[in-house]
């Protein structure tokens, strides 16, 4: 697959954990399937310092930047700043402003100066939107910062890292609404500040028989691309209603395509990373309750029709 999108100049990847005991995932994780991986977990704040400030565990993260340089695969690292799974000592720590952004810089710097050089982007700041496009309120950065975090947060990424591609990142962004005019508002906020954004990634949580229509989908990846930044899909997998059945996994087909398509025919679309190729790592059925079935893989490590769909779109030169 990632040769079809490198013909495009785009990139195909995987979220992944490197499961080293699956051989099986692992040869299909080292092949010409995927040019990019996403580190699933291991660069997240509550993974990198799980028990007190600055002290790092640093074991995991430069695991995954090992594997992706002698595989010769970039690695698209997420993700600096996030409301959710924070560190006890963050979540239940009483912090003022000034100290609060103090480990918000320090961090950021800490890490992307680690891995300069080795991630081409990062996820500065995830899903920091309420599903009407305002700032969401159960945000420790948000509640002791204010919006500043977020100008602020992409500021200290862009000097640890300038050549990085720095970007916004959040769910239900796959349609135009509040929520996609709340993204396009915060570009504003950096670039006002001075700061540098490079693009958005849209997580793509898909439902099936839920995905929008190619010419929605493209009509609101427009509405990015003309603010002047990129589009990735960072996330992308389409959940099926279990059981998954053959008219199922034939109406996902179809939906992936749609959105392979989108990609391919929005010139500063960059690529779209997968959240993982397979059903037997997936995150869905944990999440939501009765779905499954969501990755172009199945839980065997066999390609299902959803990965025709968008093979069958690049091939395409329509």
């Amino acid at each position: 697959m990632a040769e079809l999108f490198s013909s495009r100049g785009k990139f195909f990847g995987t979220a992944t954990n490197l499961p080293y005991d699956d051989e099986q995932y692992m040869s299909i994780l080292e092949s010409n399937e995927f040019s990019q991986i996403t580190p699933e977990n291991a660069m997240k704040l509550e993974s990198l310092v799980p028990h007190a400030p600055r002290q790092y565990d640093w074991t995991t993260a430069d695991d995954v930047a090992g594997w992706a340089s002698r595989n010769n695969k970039k690695l698209r690292c997420h993700s600096l700043i996030w409301y959710n799974h924070l560190p006890n000592w963050l979540a239940s720590g009483r912090y003022d402003n000034a100290t609060l952004l103090s480990i918000m810089t320090d961090h950021i710097k800490t890490v992307v100066n680690r891995y300069r050089f080795v991630c081409e982007a990062w996820d500065v700041v995830s899903e920091a939107l309420n599903e009407d496009g305002n700032l969401r309120d159960d945000n420790i950065w948000y509640e002791l910062i204010g919006p500043a975090f977020i100008p602020i947060a992409f500021q200290a990424a862009a000097e640890a890292d300038p050549d990085a591609q720095l970007y916004y990142n959040d769910y239900n962004i796959e349609k135009s609404g509040r929520k996609v005019d709340g993204v396009k508002n915060i570009i504003d906020l950096i670039r006002a500040s001075g700061a540098r954004i490079d693009g958005v990634g849209v997580e793509g949580h898909f439902i099936s028989t839920q995905v929008p229509e190619y010419d929605d989908m493209a009509s609101w990846m427009r509405e990015f691309t003309d603010k002047g930044v990129d589009v990735v899909f960072s996330e992308l997998d389409v959940r099926i209603r279990l059981p998954g059945d053959h008219s199922k996994r034939g109406q996902q087909r179809e939906e992936y395509g749609t959105i392979c398509a989108a990609c391919k025919n929005n010139s500063r679309c960059r690529g779209i990373t997968v959240w993982d190729f397979t059903d037997k790592y997936s995150w869905i059925p944990d999440h939501f309750d009765g779905y499954g079935d969501a990755c172009m893989w199945n839980d065997d490590l066999e390609k299902k029709p959803a990965y025709q769909g968008c093979s069958d779109v690049f091939e395409d030169d329509d």
